[in-house]
């Protein structure tokens, strides 16, 4: 197996650029896209050609083959035209093979709903299927005159083995090989083991790349990432090619020009090799077992239904198939070493199928010590559709152990995963000091209120505050002489303005709420963040108005964001929403790590329930000063339910040191007797399935995640 690299993202690259990167990173072959009027990396006439493939096969550098776009929807006279045109240049290149497509590309606008669903039979549309046979026959011929082959991807409506295992036996000729892209036959629902099986024989090359599923199920292509970050099994893959003694090249082919989640990364030889070069070789260095004998089947004592357990053929797939009633619990564990101190990234491709719930399939990581206890344990995280990681920190243990399992019916089909030290090293810090401010309600005017709450700010945030939280409406509230009407602006009013004015004064966050007259006139409680430059972060409507509220007219406002800062997702409530456990559930499960309560109410018991049932922080400003349950309500509590600072004194704030991604830990919390983190666990033993989807992770959560 020789690994190759395709230049169809920098078809700009001249061939000494091909050689020196391709060298630098150990490439054996490359897989030239044809460019601009047919240009061989940069060059077009006949002797050029020939010297560009002489200089690559005298630098041990094969050309596997040109990369046409040639589209073959039945006997097109234009086709052949263009492919004799490439079969020419491959043979001066003295490429094996050009590369063809067949049938119909998917539109790429799917606005309207004409997508097809990941696994539907792809229908041949407008595909003529014994002129396309004809059509291969005539190329074939022609090629091997020439000493090329005709190259087939797996595409469009040919993108499976069943279609093209078929295919290849009707058009019978020598030279008609295949090239295998391992995303195309996933997106149509083929298996890779089962691709392989109908078609190896016929397979010349192979196409790595990653990708998930559209995370709404109505689009068949998958979104692309980079190597190791979506969901197809490429280690797997690559395990098959190399237990079945595949002596070919394995090319990656990043299509940057055309696919716009990919046009992010930067767009370079360099780049794009490297990253390929850093893949491989977390493949070869994986510590961490594919299916098989290493693999422990363990079920749950007593009767539960029955269950399979199987690994595929192939050694590609473990398999839980627990379809039946009552057939609970059912896991494989598969162990590996990790050295104390480092930090480690942990992700596995899987397939579920017939789940109940979100959280039905399941990995677990533990952390075992020198002496073969469990000490910690954490759920993977279902990054996306398809995938689940863990980024961890070691300790004092020395080996991880991985659970993949279902908990409940259906079925669950894992691939080998991938463990590797985190190049990223340990997740960043991000302390931040943050100050709720205690403001009595006092009966003063309009101006001397705003004074006071500036004086307020200006403390607070003269010891180094990242954010300054206020009371729900402070700047109207007990203010004398003030008309119910007049207590509303815009968020360019005068307080808004003071706020952001603030803000940029000290270089901080600024948490407050107001009565809103937005831009359709209707009156709001709003919430707002502003960030250190004064502009607007996030804007929250209040979604559960007192009946007060309504009786004056009050619009609630309809979802639960989630906004980003430089400190993560952040959520926020206005007084009576904290009393409902909904609103802070479905900002957690939408990835908040802190919520900022703006309240003139004073339920402490609550903020702490909110802080701890959800694993998060919880900042809240009240103006009240009486105590409850012993502590303020200007108030920080950490995940676990710890208050780290309060008051109730006039003008104060509650100021605290405080780094989101310090989650803590809780002994016995539903894991065994080992620590766990609170939001973890809570976010996957969520039973979506008895109350409700909404808020499971980001692409499901109540509303928008920004402004």
């Amino acid at each position: 197996m020789k690994k190759a690299f395709s230049t169809v993202a920098c078809m700009q690259a001249t061939v000494d650029q091909v050689l020196e990167t391709g060298r630098r990173y150990k490439m054996e072959g490359v897989e030239i896209r044809l460019g601009d009027r047919n240009a061989v990396l940069g060059v077009t006439g006949p002797a050029e050609v020939e010297a560009v493939g002489q200089k690559l096969q005298a630098a041990g550098m094969a050309v596997t083959n040109l990369g046409s776009s040639i589209c073959i929807r039945g006997y097109e006279e234009t086709a052949f035209a263009g492919a004799a045109v490439a079969i020419d240049l491959a043979a001066r290149v003295r490429a094996r093979g050009i590369r063809v497509f067949l049938g119909n590309f998917p539109e790429k606008n799917r606005k309207e709903g004409h997508g097809i669903m990941p696994g539907e039979a792809v229908a041949c549309r407008d595909v003529d299927y014994e002129g396309t046979v004809r059509m291969l026959q005539r190329l074939c011929m022609m090629a091997q005159e020439r000493e090329v082959e005709i190259w087939v991807e797996t595409h469009n409506e040919f993108s499976t083995g069943r279609t093209l295992q078929k295919l290849l036996g009707d058009v019978a000729c020598g030279n008609l090989r295949l090239i295998w892209d391992i995303m195309h036959p996933v997106e149509a629902g083929e298996c890779p083991e089962e691709t392989w099986g109908r078609i190896k024989k016929w397979v010349a090359h192979v196409h790595v790349k990653d990708g998930f599923a559209d995370r709404e199920g109505v689009c068949q292509e998958y979104e692309y990432t980079r190597l190791g970050e979506g969901a197809l099994p490429v280690f797997g893959i690559l395990d098959l090619l190399q237990r079945e003694g595949y002596q070919g090249y394995v090319s990656f082919e990043w299509e940057s020009p055309w696919r716009d989640c990919l046009k992010g990364y930067p767009n370079t030889l360099d780049w794009v090799l490297g990253q390929y070069a850093a893949f491989w070789k977390r493949w070869e260095q994986n510590p961490v077992p594919g299916p098989g004998a290493c693999w422990r089947e363990t079920d749950a004592p007593g009767k539960h239904g029955s269950a399979a357990f199987f690994i595929s053929p192939k050694k590609t797939m473990a398999v839980i198939d627990n379809r039946g009633a009552f057939a609970w619990a059912k896991r494989y564990v598969v162990c590996a070493k990790v050295l104390p101190g480092h930090t480690y990234r942990v992700s596995v491709p899987y397939e579920e199928r017939g789940a109940v719930g979100a959280n039905v399939v399941y990995g677990v990581l533990t952390l075992i010590n020198g002496q073969g206890d469990a000490v910690r344990r954490f759920y993977l995280e279902k990054v996306c559709p398809g995938r689940m990681e863990l980024i961890f920190s070691v300790k004092e243990e020395t080996a991880a152990q991985i659970e993949l399992g279902i908990k409940r019916e259906g079925r669950a089909v894992w691939y080998r995963p991938c463990l590797q030290e985190w190049d990223g090293g340990e997740p960043k810090k991000r302390r931040m000091k943050i100050a709720p401010v205690c403001l009595q309600v006092r009966a003063l005017s309009y101006e001397d209120n705003l004074k006071r709450i500036e004086r307020a700010f200006d403390a607070a945030a003269s010891g180094g505050a990242d954010l300054v939280a206020f009371a729900e409406t402070m700047n109207t509230r007990g203010v004398e002489g003030l008309a119910y009407e007049d207590s509303f602006e815009t968020s360019d009013g005068r307080f808004c303005s003071l706020m952001k004015k603030k803000a940029r004064e000290h270089s901080c966050y600024a948490f407050f709420s107001f009565r809103e007259l937005d831009a359709h006139g209707a009156r709001r409680n709003t919430a707002m963040l502003v960030d250190r430059n004064g502009n607007v972060a996030g804007k929250y409507h209040k979604t559960h108005l007192t009946l007060t509220e309504y009786e004056n007219g009050m619009v609630p406002g309809e979802g639960y964001p989630v906004f980003h800062t430089e400190f993560g997702k952040v959520g926020m409530l206005v007084c009576w929403d904290a009393y409902f456990p909904e609103p802070a559930r479905a900002m957690a499960l939408a990835g908040a790590r802190l919520l900022l309560i703006t309240t003139a109410g004073n339920p402490v018991h609550r903020f702490i329930a909110r802080a701890k049932e959800n694993g998060v922080y919880v900042v809240a400003s009240c103006p009240a000063i009486d105590r409850v349950c012993g502590y303020a309500s200007t108030l920080v509590v950490d995940p676990c339910g710890n208050v780290l600072a309060d008051t109730d004194k006039e003008g104060e704030s509650a100021t605290a040191e405080m780094d989101p991604d310090e989650k803590g830990h809780i002994f016995w919390l539903s894991l065994g007797p080992v620590d766990a983190v609170p939001d973890n666990v809570y976010r996957h033993e969520y039973r979506d399935d008895l109350y409700g989807k909404e808020g499971y992770d980001e692409g499901f959560c109540f509303g928008s995640t920004g402004q």
